[in-house]
């Protein structure tokens, strides 16, 4: 019974409940475009709900551009419900500790993009962004976890693409990967990946060129390999005197100085441990750059509002994110489609980075 679904505690969780059911349904063709929907008095009876509750579900059925409303008369289904629904699968809870830069600023930055592509007039397709391992364990089993569901873009986490991959190929259901391109990608046809020797390649370069050559690096629980990548480019790079790694949570206000002796600049792998390192020396007299200069990846919008604002290196998230949505998109409708292999990263300049002065040489 289309009841069933919305027996949950909560305002919002009976709001999803209806805006779901009737989702999935125009979706799957059971109210064919120009139907009118039930009349909000019955869809309170269908559901149990408040009147409040269904007005809430429908507006955002008419945001999704599923629905049309006309005054006095009800909610139809619109010709953009021939739409397609495309899930993206982060690699972020939905419960993520709030500095967590990747929940509130990556997958939002590339949803973004996509949405850029969604607004246009001649997009059919919708997207929902799903923390896979709470979706399954909702849904318990990939049949229903990909049901009605035209296209997969899998951001940033491999796992659930391998475990996916042999169900959507044997439904027809296309789907990508967007992330680090240090992932085994050899049987996924269809990838934008960002590379993180270049990314390292553009920040040391950046501190090599203002005259670093002793340079601190920190890292906040980074892939084993990740950091192996950095320290091989490092000590290939033969203009590097000096390198040292450090734990940002080793890092505070009363050792920092110490930590950082003899080094004129720290290279930070993420932009949320360069916010905590800009801070901790700013807090212990150290002056950024004059004394210090700091370099990061991602450049989240943080950067651009931090204390100093911190040169980082940028990946595009939402460039890459229109890019992945208009290839989803044409691929759906049988359109030719092309996929960048490779994201345009770049460096962008703030306050961080200075050239060493004659005090440190």
């Amino acid at each position: 019974m289309p009841g069933n679904s919305n027996n949950n505690k909560g305002g919002g969780s009976k709001i999803d409940g209806v805006y779901s059911n009737l989702r999935d349904r125009i979706l799957a063709g059971e109210y064919a475009v120009g139907v009118r929907l039930p009349t909000e008095a019955e869809l309170e009876q269908i559901f149990g709900v408040s009147r409040g509750t269904v007005r809430y579900a429908l507006s955002r059925l008419d945001a999704d551009g599923l629905i049309y409303r006309k005054r006095s008369s009800g909610s139809y289904v619109s010709p953009r419900s021939k739409v397609r629904r495309v899930i993206v699968v982060t690699n972020y809870p939905s419960d993520a500790a709030p500095n967590d830069f990747g929940q509130m600023y990556g997958a939002h930055i590339f949803g973004l993009g996509m949405n850029a592509r969604l607004v246009e007039d001649d997009c059919n397709c919708f997207r929902m962004t799903i923390s896979f391992d709470k979706y399954l364990a909702i849904y318990n089993g990939l049949h229903l976890v990909y049901r009605d569901v035209a296209a997969v873009i899998f951001f940033r986490r491999i796992d659930p693409l391998h475990e996916s991959a042999k169900y959507l190929r044997k439904h027809q259901i296309p789907f990508l990967f967007y992330g680090s391109g240090e992932y085994d990608l050899t049987d996924v046809e269809n990838h934008l990946t960002y590379d993180y020797r270049e990314l390292f390649d553009l920040a040391v370069g950046c501190l090599l060129e203002h005259g670093h050559h002793e340079i601190a690096y920190v890292h906040d629980n980074s892939p084993p390999a990740r950091i192996e990548m950095l320290e091989k480019l490092l000590g290939e790079r033969k203009d590097v005197a000096r390198s040292a790694a450090f734990h940002v949570n080793g890092l505070s206000v009363e050792n920092v100085r110490l930590e950082f002796k003899g080094f004129s600049a720290v290279f930070c792998l993420t932009d949320r441990v360069a916010l905590k390192v800009v801070n901790t020396l700013v807090l212990a007299g150290v002056k950024v750059p004059e004394d210090v200069s700091v370099v990061s990846i991602d450049n989240y919008p943080v950067c651009e509002n931090a204390i100093v604002p911190i040169t980082s290196v940028d990946i595009p998230l939402k460039d890459d994110g229109l890019a992945c949505m208009r290839f989803v998109d044409d691929t759906v409708n049988g359109k030719p489609a092309k996929l960048p292999k490779r994201s345009k990263v770049s460096l962008v300049m703030r306050e961080t980075v200075r050239r060493k002065s004659a005090a440190h040489k």
